[in-house]
């Protein structure tokens, strides 16, 4: 674990932007529940990046514009949207470092453009739905640090 921290706060050092964009904030959040946390990095037009160790290295996993990865909670689990009729509650899964999302439940539209709710893959009532939904909003979201390097040492070597 040691060396997968200072390796984190040299990538850091040396790459700690956002697709471009300045870095303004950072969580760390064991998405997948390794006892090995990934860290988020958010940039200041709300870009998040996933950092993960994967096989003795640290790697970019995945890059989220906010609307597809909102309120990440402590358990790993997050809010998404993809346009107006489509979104829910999702996590992330990791295949050889790649980051992909496993959603957890959605809302949608069917062929006649009529709100349709899945949990697992299966069709579930709005009432249920909404239910998740406020559930999810009563979790711990995580802790969020400002980005410098300051703070990265203070949380990464706690």
């Amino acid at each position: 674990m040691n060396n997968y921290i200072i390796m984190l706060l040299l990538y850091l050092s040396l790459f700690g932007t956002c697709s471009g964009e300045i870095c303004n904030r950072f969580a760390l959040c064991d998405f997948d529940n390794n006892a090995i946390p990934e860290i988020v990095l958010e940039g200041t037009h709300g870009t998040r990046r996933i950092l993960t160790y994967h096989k003795g290295k640290i790697i970019l996993s995945k890059s989220f514009k906010y609307r597809t990865m909102k309120t990440i909670k402590t358990d790993g689990t997050f809010e998404f949207s993809d346009g107006a009729p489509y979104y829910g509650i999702a996590k992330l899964v990791f295949e050889n470092g790649k980051a992909k999302y496993n959603i957890l439940c959605y809302n949608d539209l069917d062929d006649k453009e009529k709100n349709i709710y899945y949990l697992d893959n299966s069709i579930i009532s709005e009432a249920e739905f909404n239910e998740l939904i406020e559930k999810q909003g009563y979790k711990d979201d995580i802790t969020w640090y400002d980005y410098s390097i300051e703070n990265l040492e203070k949380v990464l070597l706690q």
